[in-house]
């Protein structure tokens, strides 16, 4: 005779293999299987990169009127002016401004050796 506790044993047996075949897995409840270790979808944020390119774009302006100087980076956007339309947005953009001043000022401060600042 068989006994009906071998036949349930071999039905399960048969289901946790075919499932395996397929490619499932099987956590115990309470326990950190493969699910709590997935990577959740990170939302993507625009606005770090666009103040990125905001930031560079300023200290390569700030940078700029540091090494032209005032006067002769004054001249140039005054040019800038004169020309097309593309040339007149560039010159909208590179106007002098209370931040340009003051990073120019902090980066002269920084960049100058303290042998420049002495003589």
């Amino acid at each position: 005779m068989a006994d009906p506790q071998y036949h349930e044993f071999n039905r399960r047996l048969r289901r946790v293999e075919r499932a395996h075949r397929r490619g499932h897995g099987f956590e115990a409840h309470g326990t950190l299987g493969r699910s709590a270790y997935t990577a959740r979808p990170r939302q993507s944020n625009f606005l770090r990169p666009l103040m990125l390119i905001v930031a560079s774009g300023m200290v390569l302006k700030a940078l700029m009127f540091m090494h032209v100087g005032e006067l002769d980076y004054r001249t140039r956007v005054a040019q800038l002016e004169n020309g097309p339309m593309v040339e007149q947005i560039g010159a909208y953009v590179m106007q002098p401004d209370m931040a340009t001043k003051w990073l120019a000022g902090l980066f002269e401060l920084v960049l100058t050796s303290p042998t420049q600042l002495k003589g």
